[in-house]
């Protein structure tokens, strides 16, 4: 887990619940709301992630507009 940085431009959010939810902005940031606070999550791309969609916390993907990360 990475340091929340509020600065972070947010482009797509997705959940499985409303204690699991994902989204995704620019420098590669990926956050996770566990229900009680953000985490944020290292996608390994400083790329600009524009979508997150899956079908479980344990399936999902991330895009930009150069790849689809899963």
């Amino acid at each position: 887990e990475g340091k929340l940085d509020l600065r972070t431009e947010l482009q797509d959010i997705w959940g499985v619940s409303a204690s699991d939810v994902y989204t995704v902005g620019t420098l590669g940031k990926i956050l996770h709301y566990n229900g009680t606070r953000w985490n944020s999550i290292k996608s390994g791309t400083a790329q600009y992630l524009n979508g997150v969609w899956g079908n479980s916390s344990d399936d999902f993907f991330v895009v930009s507009f150069q790849q689809v990360r899963r």
